[in-house]
């Protein structure tokens, strides 16, 4: 394995049918008129049978695939959020590992999205973070600082007075959900992770799906080498995958595990923007209420049935 630290993947590489068959890193040693300097050093091609695309969350390589290859017909526009987090020491009578607290609404309005996750880790630290979805219409709204009055509630400051932040750091997070996830596969390659849009809003898990995803593309990849496939280029007598309707191709390069996860919690964010919008907004209570109830549906017998229905 080779891990290419501080190259970016800047563009996608195709070959003469179409199929993606790597990236290529960008240049090094341009001016900012972008000429060439003493110390230029041209990119990288780096080619493979398959490419897996994690970049994150709206990666820009994964914007081009999805427009090159129609990733994106027939699901909803994805939406986006941003996160905000820190690692604390915190006082040792005021550790208990294993905690965890999520909240919904405050500091934030009615019309605004958004909630927040605290967890206790070992030696006395503690991560807390706030998520603020980014459809907010108030211009003067500030995340960091909601994050700061956030912090200031009595159930999440007795943790942290006396207490010391060690590091803090922020990111833009795909919400979506199950509504919003593209198809994942394109000849050559697929979309994995943030990439593709695999968090599950309601319980903040991000991490989860991206490394199960990239675990079972990983099998799948292997598998499909090992037959001989390679690109979706294939022999007659080893075809290539093929699905009958968009959700089952989707639901079919996603791991069952991590598509029944996104399919429980795919409720949480549509509803929040009904709620919203409405002008008989429910009270904070029954909103966070209703919330974690659909995020902890078993509801998901149709996207089960889907994944048995659909073989590759």
């Amino acid at each position: 394995m080779e891990i290419f630290a501080g190259f970016a993947g800047a563009e996608v590489l195709y070959d003469a049918k179409g199929a993606v068959r790597g990236v290529a890193t960008g240049d090094m040693g341009v001016n900012r008129k972008g000429e060439k300097t003493d110390a230029f050093q041209p990119g990288v091609e780096l080619l493979a049978k398959y490419t897996f695309f994690a970049e994150g969350c709206r990666g820009h390589l994964g914007k081009q695939l999805e427009a090159r290859f129609k990733l994106r017909e027939g699901v909803d526009p994805q939406v986006f959020g941003i996160g905000l987090k820190e690692l604390w020491e915190v006082r040792p009578e005021q550790h208990r590992p294993g905690l965890v607290v999520h909240t919904a609404g405050w500091p934030l309005d009615s019309g605004t999205y958004g909630g927040s996750f605290l967890y206790h880790l070992d030696n006395h630290q503690a991560a807390v973070g706030f998520v603020v979805g980014l459809g907010y219409t108030n211009p003067y709204l500030a995340p960091h600082e909601e994050f700061q009055r956030y912090k200031t509630h009595p159930a999440i400051r007795g943790f942290l007075e006396g207490g010391k932040r060690v590091a803090y750091g922020a990111r833009a997070i795909t919400a979506g959900g199950l509504q919003s996830l593209p198809k994942l596969v394109f000849p050559g390659g697929c979309l994995i992770g943030d990439d593709a849009g695999f968090l599950n809003a309601s319980r903040i898990k991000g991490s989860h799906g991206a490394i199960k995803s990239g675990m079972m593309a990983a099998e799948a990849a292997h598998a499909a080498l090992a037959s001989g496939r390679s690109a979706w280029r294939s022999s007659p007598a080893s075809p290539a995958p093929k699905c009958s309707t968009t959700r089952k191709a989707r639901c079919a390069a996603s791991p069952p595990a991590t598509w029944a996860s996104t399919a429980r919690a795919r409720r949480p964010r549509p509803t929040s923007r009904e709620w919203s919008c409405s002008p008989n907004t429910p009270s904070l209570p029954k909103a966070a209420a209703a919330i974690w109830a659909s995020s902890w549906s078993t509801d998901s017998g149709c996207a089960t049935e889907s994944i048995r229905s659909c073989t590759a």
